[in-house]
């Protein structure tokens, strides 16, 4: 159960950490890019599961919106130069700041590194399919590549035109356990072929054993992912991170005054409280 006391005490005092994940090539088995995934503790050093965190900032779009970009200032601080890096994008956070004619904020860090890729998840209905669409459009216009990610996860749905938009395709990891299931394999080796014939890249999430790793390879997913190369995973600790500090920094690309932020946009606690 994530409190509403543990909740506001990890925004307060930015108590953010990443953790980078490496997308290895099948074949070579050699580090392409890692994929930053967001982390946060309590006071005391305990792991707050990052579902909980973002499950109860969806009852307040706007804070939810402010701790992503927080969340993506440190995730590029810290990731290695010398490889891709590949970033999640929410979507109801992206769609917080509409496109008036200026750069998005969560497009404009984005413009001058050309290492990075942001990973859209599969959406769950219409809606979030057209914020899907604006989201591709508005990187698109710099350069910046898209995956679609978590392709075939449980209770999402494809939408065909974000499937042709992107440049990656990012398997749920799930798919490593239902390629015995008829039908799902037909379904994957259709979809890697199509990635081929139109140029996109392939990378098969969930993979824990050499034997995952053999079948992906026989597959012909062009990378892999999951906690069999932990051994490569690279932590950075949630620690306090003062954001009034970092907003002034950073400049215009960001909500400006947070203390006001939290005061008058803290999530309903009613809510809160449900999150387990």
């Amino acid at each position: 159960m994530l409190s509403s006391k543990t909740l506001l005490d990890v925004l307060h005092k930015g108590r953010f950490g990443v953790v980078y994940e490496p997308i290895v090539c099948t074949q070579e088995q050699i580090t392409y890019a890692y994929e930053a995934l967001a982390r946060f503790t309590t006071a005391d050093g305990q792991k707050v599961p990052p579902d909980q965190i973002f499950r109860a900032l969806h009852t307040n779009k706007l804070l939810l919106y402010q701790v992503e970009l927080e969340m993506k200032h440190l995730q590029l601080q810290n990731a290695s130069p010398h490889h891709t890096l590949f970033l999640n994008m929410d979507p109801d956070a992206f769609a917080v700041m509409r496109d008036e004619g200026d750069v998005h904020p969560l497009v404009q860090m984005f413009t001058d590194n050309r290492q990075t890729v942001i990973e859209i998840i599969e959406n769950t209905s219409v809606s979030d399919a057209k914020i899907s669409e604006n989201m591709i459009q508005a990187f698109a216009k710099h350069k910046v590549p898209i995956a679609l990610d978590d392709i075939g996860a449980p209770n999402s749905l494809l939408s065909l035109s974000v499937l042709m938009d992107v440049e990656y395709l990012k398997f749920d990891r799930s798919w490593v356990q239902r390629f015995h299931v008829p039908g799902y394999l037909e379904i994957f080796n259709g979809l890697i072929k199509y990635a081929e014939k139109t140029g996109k890249k392939t990378i098969l999430e969930g993979v824990e054993t050499e034997a995952d790793l053999m079948l992906a390879r026989h597959m012909g997913a062009d990378y892999v992912q999951g906690f069999y190369f932990r051994d490569q995973f690279v932590e950075i600790p949630g620690q306090e991170t003062p954001s009034m500090k970092l907003h002034k920094e950073r400049g215009p690309a960001v909500i400006p005054d947070q203390n006001i932020l939290f005061e008058e946009a803290t999530p309903d606690m009613a809510e809160v409280e449900e999150v387990s």
